[in-house]
């Protein structure tokens, strides 16, 4: 009986998951003389909004991304802290497919580059999913190392 520990892929899930949710209000957009969040960037897209007038515009859809990524990334360092695998596993995929999105979305352009938060959130997203899949084989290795009695 070669029980291993989930110590290891536990942490590493959750200090990734932790870091994803920082990184949302890290540095998105980077220039020489600005810095915008992912917040900032739905700030000035609702001064926008005002000015020409609209109803509904773009600040509300880049909240409700902003809430989705945030709620999945919740939801993947719930199911780590309970050293959930497959459930973690899933809600770090949703919370990057949702990112990519918002990425493609809501590119920088001009003098701005990519911040140091959109880099974060992708590094921390693959430390999780690898802390996820070591979590999800240890517990099949522990599973197949228990005698059947």
């Amino acid at each position: 009986m070669n029980k291993k520990s989930l110590a290891g892929p536990r942490a590493l899930t959750i200090i990734g998951s932790l870091a994803m949710l920082v990184s949302l209000v890290l540095p998105y957009a980077t220039s020489s003389n600005d810095t915008m969040t992912a917040f900032t960037i739905a700030e000035r897209w609702k001064e926008m909004q005002s000015v020409a007038n609209m109803s509904v515009g773009v600040s509300e859809i880049i909240l409700v991304m902003i809430i989705a990524i945030a709620i999945f990334t919740v939801l993947a360092l719930i199911f780590a802290l309970a050293a959930k695998g497959i459930p973690t596993l899933v809600f770090v995929v949703l919370a990057i497919l949702a990112y990519v999105y918002f990425n493609l979305s809501f590119t920088p352009y001009g003098s701005y580059g990519f911040g140091f938060g959109v880099y974060l959130f992708y590094v921390a997203a693959i430390a999780v999913i690898a802390g996820s899949i070591w979590m999800i084989a240890i517990k099949r290795h522990n599973k197949a190392a228990i005698p059947n009695m």
